[in-house]
């Protein structure tokens, strides 16, 4: 009885851990200026690297495939842009946005996308 209830906790366990950690997003970067997250943990693994050059206003993003398209919403989750990107480094400038909240949607496929949020504060 006792071998059951340790495996029934353990099950419950895993399964509750599962949950916290897959619906958990991760700071890629964290800047005065710029804070970029991702929407969920396993969108972590697509981003290579994520970088902030505050000389040039630029912000990079090195995936792991090709990306076919940038959407990038408001924090309304109004349209903002679309851009045509079909590479793996992305280089986008910060003057495009005001300070806010802003998703990014990263296209690679019709089924497959990848969503980071980037938070643009004040300086």
């Amino acid at each position: 009885m006792k071998k059951k209830v340790f495996f029934v906790f353990m099950l419950l366990s895993a399964t509750i851990f599962g949950f916290t950690t897959d619906n958990e997003g991760k700071t890629l970067l964290n800047h005065e200026e710029i804070i970029v997250t991702t929407i969920d943990y396993s969108s972590s693994d697509f981003f290579k690297k994520t970088s902030f050059n505050s000389a040039k206003g630029d912000i990079s993003f090195n995936t792991k495939t090709k990306v076919e398209e940038l959407i990038v919403l408001d924090g309304k989750e109004e349209l903002t842009y679309i851009l045509p990107i079909k590479t793996q480094k992305i280089i986008i400038g910060k003057s495009l946005f005001d300070p806010g909240n802003y998703d990014l949607i990263f296209k690679v496929s019709d089924k497959l996308t990848y969503q980071l949020e980037l938070q643009v504060l004040e300086k």
